[in-house]
């Protein structure tokens, strides 16, 4: 499952940032991305829409790099991941 969660992060990343998935992984952040404030709440709820999920404003504020996003979303999809 956290294969998966992690590509369905980098498509959204990669879709956002007009960039092939391939070129993004899991140990970049969200500025060596190009993504400034603005560009990451939009991600934010990207992320929202593709996993249909409601991210919690104290969590947003952890999501400043890939691995960050995808722990994120694992820990929103499985809660058990996280226990």
């Amino acid at each position: 499952m956290a294969d998966s969660i992690a590509k369905r992060v980098i498509d959204v990343l990669a879709r956002s940032q007009k960039r092939d998935p391939a070129t993004i992984s899991e140990d970049m952040s969200f500025a060596d991305l190009g993504i400034d404030s603005l560009d990451g709440l939009r991600i934010i709820f990207e992320l929202e829409e593709e996993f249909g999920v409601e991210i919690p404003e104290a969590e947003m504020k952890r999501y400043t790099t890939v691995a960050a996003a995808i722990d994120g979303m694992t820990r929103l999809l499985d809660p058990e991941t996280s226990a």
